[in-house]
């Protein structure tokens, strides 16, 4: 299976949840084996900062990463839910802020602007091909709630990734009192 990048620059823009600040971010295609990493243009040096795990350094408010200089980007979990489910593996985010724009609270103008301007593979494999062979079938993760709804993720021989997660809500919207939602993400994915 081969990396994949976006085919075009896409732009979102809107507050940040915890900074007020209008926030302008721009994502773009990057080279082969980039990963996802967030390029500061408001900041004296520009600097890069790469979205892996040895960069998380708060989760209380949200995902925030840095770098030992003290440089952040934070409310970074739904733009990098949205581009793990499309199977973008390279991505270089410009942000002229210290987070990205809350938008509507979800992920899912993120998916429609991946999904616009598409996805082009590139040469280098995935590095974790390996692992998505050993599952020949269908690949389901779930996690019951309440019998009625589930949440979790599969993927399957057809070519897609369905991500569902249920909401509920205690307070009444639109006068309907516990409204729930289920709504799922299906994504075009190629097996080796």
């Amino acid at each position: 299976m081969k990396q994949l990048t976006l085919k075009g620059s896409f732009a979102v823009s809107g507050k940040g949840l915890h900074s007020g600040l209008q926030i302008n971010a721009v994502f773009n295609p990057a080279p082969e084996n980039t990963g996802y990493k967030f390029h500061r243009t408001d900041l004296e040096g520009e600097p890069v900062i790469d979205a892996i795990a040895e960069n998380v350094v708060d989760t209380r408010r949200g995902t925030v990463i840095g770098n030992r200089k003290g440089d952040v980007v934070s409310t970074i979990e739904h733009a990098m839910a949205a581009l793990y489910a499309a199977g973008v593996d390279n991505c270089m985010i410009d942000v002229n802020g210290p987070e990205l724009p809350i938008l509507d609270g979800s992920a899912i103008e993120y998916v429609d602007k991946i999904e616009a301007v598409g996805l082009v593979e590139q040469n280098a494999d995935k590095e974790h091909e390996r692992h998505s062979k050993r599952h020949p079938e269908n690949l389901h993760f779930s996690k019951e709630n309440s019998g009625e709804y589930h949440e979790g993720v599969e993927q399957n021989r057809a070519g897609e990734r369905h991500v569902s997660r249920p909401e509920q809500f205690d307070k009444p919207i639109h006068n309907v009192k516990n409204p729930k939602f289920n709504y799922s993400l299906k994504c075009p994915i190629s097996w080796g």
